[in-house]
């Protein structure tokens, strides 16, 4: 299909503006719009969808319509999309350095970042996807990053990275839980264990009224 309408449209300097949707910055471009509904991408579909003069706006862009300011990264995960391993790595492999080092810290209308997206989200999580989510230089305060909401109020409110994790039911928990662990200094995963969301619950409260194994409540009193 998109083989076909590339055809059509013979213009190549209307082509080119289409891919950058130029007309109106609140607005996805194809390439997001492509991710945020296409479970099955490709290098080469997704090439097709890059203008050929790219440059660090166009990776960076937010999208504010319908996801509330997320970027390329965050739209990776939004959907829950299957998949997750290979689409994340084609963008690891487009994007350039700099720009994957600001988007992996740049944060939604909801102070998500990307890691966020992906724990609250993902349906799959493991080392790897964790490492290709984080900056080259971490400081605390990236652990300790918690969701807050600008426009509407979600269950989702004040939780931080364990919070997230928790709730997920589509991820195996206590390896993602593990993962995390061996990565956050340790004085930092108490405080995360102590914090409570809006409805003044811990990760590990969160976990009790979801019937989390018990091996995930072991996990969450460490």
């Amino acid at each position: 299909m998109l083989k076909l309408l590339r055809e059509n449209v013979r213009d190549e300097t209307r082509w080119q503006k289409l891919l950058q949707c130029s007309e109106n910055d609140a607005e996805c471009t194809p390439l997001m719009t492509a991710v945020f509904f296409q479970a099955n991408l490709t290098l080469e579909n997704v090439e097709q969808l890059v203008p050929k003069k790219v440059t660090s706006s166009f990776w960076e862009k937010k999208c504010n319509e319908r996801v509330h300011s997320k970027t390329l990264l965050h739209l990776l995960f939004f959907q829950s999309l299957p998949n997750v391993r290979s689409r994340v790595q084609i963008f690891k492999k487009l994007i350039p350095k700099e720009s994957w080092e600001r988007l992996i810290v740049t944060t939604d209308d909801f102070n998500q970042i990307p890691l966020m997206e992906a724990l609250a989200r993902s349906p799959e999580i493991n080392e790897e996807i964790i490492s290709w989510l984080l900056p080259s230089k971490i400081d605390d305060s990236l652990w300790k990053q918690r969701t807050f909401i600008n426009r509407v109020s979600t269950d989702l409110d004040g939780m931080n990275l364990l919070h997230l994790a928790v709730q997920n039911p589509r991820i195996y928990v206590l390896g993602t839980l593990e993962c995390l662990r061996t990565r956050i200094p340790t004085n930092v995963w108490s405080e995360l264990l102590k914090m409570k969301d809006v409805f003044d619950e811990t990760p590990l409260d969160v976990a009790k009224r979801l019937n989390q194994p018990n091996e995930v409540l072991v996990e969450l009193e460490k």
